[in-house]
């Protein structure tokens, strides 16, 4: 279940995994039925109050930054609902997508507060203008099969399948040389004006919007789930232990 607390502890987990040298590729995934599909309200604070908001707003940008600054290679797998802070898939340089998965945005809607904590930003730059104020906007979900066909995952496996195939492709990303590996992470994690979609480029023209299809909806689940990693080190799975959800904040343009 998504805390205040575990909000503070991502932060200190992302900066120790970044620092540690033996760390080669991330899974990062849910235990249970679900990637996130719960959350403690009262635990974050008196968050409608701008100093307690500010605290969180500030976490949130650390976490962006330091996600997308990790020196390795991430990947996602939604093994269920991922209706909390399914920013943090999109995020992920693959993502999977159990059949089970689902997709929303389901705090920012039941709190009255904005979704202006990167979500929004994270589901635009990965489905499109349309798709995500559709999404945000109407507070539905999607299915995994919905999102493959919006480009938002990599590929959908069976239920039974999502973690295995999640470790078997963090492996081969981590048996990469090291220097290839952190530069290329890098690289395909800075977005060109090209990749920016509904976004004004260069001579005025606008880039098509890719948000047409129409969307299905998801059966709902109400079992709750902490977002889990997994670390790998010269190719072995070593576990961490470590629970991270957390906010992430909206970048500048």
């Amino acid at each position: 279940m998504f805390t205040g607390q575990t909000h503070e502890d991502f932060l200190a987990a992302l900066e120790e995994l970044s620092l540690d040298r033996n760390n080669t590729a991330l899974v990062l995934t849910g235990t249970g039925d679900s990637f996130m599909d719960q959350i403690d309200g009262p635990s974050l604070g008196e968050i409608h109050k701008p100093a307690a908001w500010e605290k969180t707003r500030r976490e949130g940008v650390k976490v962006l930054q330091r996600l997308l600054e990790l020196p390795m290679p991430v990947v996602g797998v939604a093994n269920g609902p991922a209706i909390i802070h399914s920013e943090y898939l999109l995020l992920s340089d693959v993502h999977i997508a159990s059949e089970r998965a689902s997709y929303a945005d389901h705090p920012h809607p039941t709190f009255g507060i904005t979704g202006g904590d990167g979500v929004q930003v994270a589901w635009e730059e990965v489905a499109g203008t349309a798709r995500a104020k559709w999404l945000l906007w109407t507070g539905e979900r999607i299915d995994a099969q919905t999102a493959l066909q919006w480009g938002v995952v990599s590929e959908v496996v069976p239920n039974e399948r999502a973690a295995d195939r999640g470790l078997e492709i963090a492996r081969s990303l981590a048996r990469r040389p090291a220097l290839p590996r952190a530069a290329e992470a890098n690289a395909q994690r800075q977005p060109t004006e090209a990749d920016r979609p509904g976004r004004p480029l260069r001579h005025g023209a606008r880039r098509p919007d890719r948000s047409r299809p129409a969307p299905t909806r998801a059966s709902g689940s109400s079992h709750a789930c902490p977002v889990a990693s997994e670390k790998l080190a010269d190719g072995r799975l070593v576990k961490t232990g470590l629970v991270w959800p957390a906010f992430v904040a909206p970048r500048t343009r």
